[in-house]
């Protein structure tokens, strides 16, 4: 820009500059390109430090300890799972039983210091942070995880999807490697979550990249098919209920796009041993009546 003005002025001085200066000036400005351009490059490039005790490879879970909020576990493609104290930055325990990516991660909502994993190990995993020492609880699920939840009904119990599209549930009362209370064939493609209602725990959604979700009853260990849902968010990659509002479920896909399907309008549900619970949570339904019993007054 200096050149540009210098050369003006010289113009407008009426003294034309000569053909050595001119070359001179785009050597210079060809130069500061090329520099401006490095630096982009190099920048663009470059990676946040990190501290000594992260992991080293992509982050494929987390989940908050709901008893302890300052407690935070993240699970790994670096094999790892690593439980965090957020308020010091600093790792308290660095868990290495999983022999592949670390893709689950979730604590038990009854007690807070066990933990649920799951691997491309195909192992689903169970470890009491209290002794990370002792060796963990297995369950060979016979592909990639993909999901790993805890029932809510049953906090004993865990449920788990894979990349074949199985969901099974597994008791830790019955030790490692021992046989699912049920195995689910819930899609024809990897079932890539699992979710609970809270206001109704035996409802379960899963979600698939076969494009679709689909409403299970899982009460007494014998799932069956309530509802299905094609949201039209091409393959399906996440889905869960609303924590305070658990007939609502969202989910998102491979279009980037969000859809949320309110199970209370299906017949099945609505008209279900559990549309009575459900209802509770629905504010605009009790805002009504709780009018009506007004206007009857």
């Amino acid at each position: 820009e200096e050149e540009e003005e210098e050369e003006e002025e010289e113009n407008a001085n009426g003294k034309p500059r000569s053909s050595s200066a001119k070359k001179t000036g785009n050597k210079k400005k060809e130069k500061k390109l090329k520099a401006a351009a490095k630096k982009k490059a190099s920048g663009s490039s470059k990676k946040p430090p990190l501290k000594a005790d992260s992991h080293t490879d992509a982050v494929l879970g987390l989940s908050w300890n709901a008893q302890y909020r300052n407690v935070l576990a993240s699970a790994s493609a670096d094999h790892t799972v690593r439980v965090w104290d957020v308020t010091r930055q600093t790792t308290q325990h660095v868990l290495t039983h999983h022999s592949g990516k670390v893709q689950a991660v979730e604590w038990n909502p009854a007690e807070a210091p066990v933990l649920l994993t799951g691997g491309f190990d195909h192992q689903a995993a169970v470890v009491d942070v209290r002794a990370p020492e002792k060796a963990a609880m297995k369950w060979d699920v016979g592909a990639d995880v993909e999901c790993a939840v805890w029932n809510l009904g049953e906090p004993t119990q865990l449920l788990v999807s894979n990349e074949d599209g199985l969901v099974l549930c597994l008791d830790t009362r019955k030790g490692g490697g021992s046989k699912p209370v049920f195995s689910l064939s819930a899609h024809e493609k990897a079932t890539t979550a699992l979710s609970l209602s809270p206001g109704a725990p035996s409802l379960l959604i899963t979600c698939s990249t076969d494009k679709m979700l689909k409403l299970w009853d899982i009460a007494g260990g014998k799932p069956t098919l309530v509802a299905e849902n094609k949201p039209q968010v091409g393959a399906v990659f996440s889905a869960g209920f609303a924590p305070s509002v658990p007939y609502l479920v969202a989910c998102a896909g491979s279009k980037g796009e969000v859809a949320v399907w309110d199970i209370l309008s299906e017949k099945a549900v609505a008209e279900g041993p559990y549309a009575a619970q459900l209802e509770k949570f629905n504010r605009a339904a009790a805002l009504a009546a709780e009018q009506g019993e007004a206007g009857d007054q």
